[in-house]
Parts: C-alpha cells; structure tokens; sequence
C-alpha cells in the first residue's frame, strides 16, 4: 500500500531502520563534545562555537528551502528536524549496490529481523525491505524529483520508513552530508570507523544521542551498528556489497 509523506513535519515516535574508507574527518565542532584527550584542545572554543553557529544558520536556510516531504521529525520531536538533501546521493560518489541484514532491539526487550537491498547510484536510492519470510515489508525510491515509500499494509504504522532513512544516512552518508542534515542543535564527531552525535541545550552542554561504529576500509562491507541513546534502540547491520563472497 503507497504511503505518500504529505506536508506534516511530524513522523511517527518508533522507527525501524536497516538498517570508502576515507583519511581522518576532523569535525568541525570538536570543541562541543567531550573528546578523547588526544584530540582536545585541537581547536580554540570561540572557532568552535562560531563553527556550530554556522551550522545552525546552514540548517535554517536548508528547512526554508525544503520539500514538506524533506523532513523529519527525530522520535515526532518539532525541536528535531532532520532535513534530507536536495541530493539522494552525491552525484560524484562510487555507485553502491549491497544486501544488508539488520537487527533492531528496544529497551523493552522487542526485537526484528529483516533483510534489504540496497542500491545508491549518482542522484537516487533504491531499498527494499523483506520480513524473514520473504515479504516485502518497506520500499524507499528516492530521486531528484520524487521520494517515495511504501508500506506493508500488515507492518505496524510505527514502522516509518523516513525515520529509517534517517538512520540509514547517519552509519553511511558522507560526513559534510549529514552534518548539514543535523538538527541545528546536534553535534557530529566523524572519525575512520566511529561517529558520535550529541545534541546540545541552551547552556552548550552537550548530551550524548546516538553511537556509530562501522569498518574502517570500507563501511558498506561487514558489521556497523547504531546505538540511539535518546531513544532507547539499537540497530546492528551486515552488509556485503553484492558479488563480494
């Protein structure tokens, strides 16, 4: 049965998401999450602070200029807008084609299992999810001029496929993509096989929101996992690009 994301900014509260190797990101904003000791101090407090404010001010201009359809509401909170690019996948970016098997557990003991494939190529997303007994259970066809999901008709409503392609750019997307996808509050550490988000309160303490680790070399082959601290689940996702054994 199609869903269509109409103009409400508001997406479901529960999610479920599937679920190369590049030189050393240094986060623009590592003056605002708490570092190892090896990387504090890298940057004065007043760059950082104006870095996150450049941040903030990218974020406005980027909800402005979003499709209703481009947002998302983290966990239903209208503080936490995830704005989704103009750009599926980077037009100068390696096509991307893998199957994935995804883990998702809740703190109140819940747990799935699916399978996907998932196919980027210069401009557009692919994915289809299968339930363990081969249904489809998601499709996600992202272009420049359309995005779509579809939803089981028997998948419970709290399934959303945005919030899940939310999470998916969060273990995959490049580091400057999703830093600008960021609600202006959120932090981003990226490094060679961690991420960290943090999400800061008006007094510039940060909270941790959410953990990612994935390989080093190449993240779209072996295990990555997700860890939503905020909202109490984790995802733990295999991927093998397809043709690899």
């Amino acid at each position: 049965m199609p869903v269509k994301i109409g103009h409400a900014l508001i997406i479901a509260t529960a999610l479920l998401t599937t679920a190369c190797a590049k030189p050393m990101e240094l986060p623009f904003d590592l003056g605002t999450v708490k570092m190892p000791d090896s990387l504090t101090g890298l940057l004065p407090d007043s760059l950082s602070d104006s870095m996150q404010a450049q941040h903030v001010k990218r974020h406005e201009a980027a909800l402005n200029a979003a499709e209703p359809d481009h947002i998302v509401a983290l966990n239903g909170d209208n503080n936490a807008l995830f704005v989704l690019p103009e750009i599926p996948w980077p037009l100068d970016a390696d096509k991307v084609d893998v199957t994935q098997k995804v883990h998702a557990t809740w703190q109140n003991g819940q747990t799935a299992d699916f399978e996907a494939r998932l196919s980027l190529a210069p401009g557009h997303v692919r994915m289809v999810m299968l339930d363990p007994m081969g249904r489809r259970a998601m499709q996600i066809n992202w272009s420049r001029t359309d995005l779509d999901f579809q939803r089981a008709d028997w998948m419970p409503a709290a399934f959303d496929p945005a919030r899940m392609l939310a999470d998916l750019m969060m273990v995959y997307w490049p580091t400057e993509i999703l830093r600008d996808a960021l609600p202006s509050h959120m932090t981003l550490v990226s490094n060679p096989d961690t991420r960290q988000i943090a999400a800061l309160d008006e007094d510039g303490d940060s909270t941790a929101y959410t953990d990612i680790t994935y390989p080093a070399q190449d993240r779209w082959q072996g295990d990555a996992s997700l860890s939503n601290i905020r909202d109490g689940y984790a995802l733990h996702i295999r991927s093998s690009r397809i043709g690899t054994q």
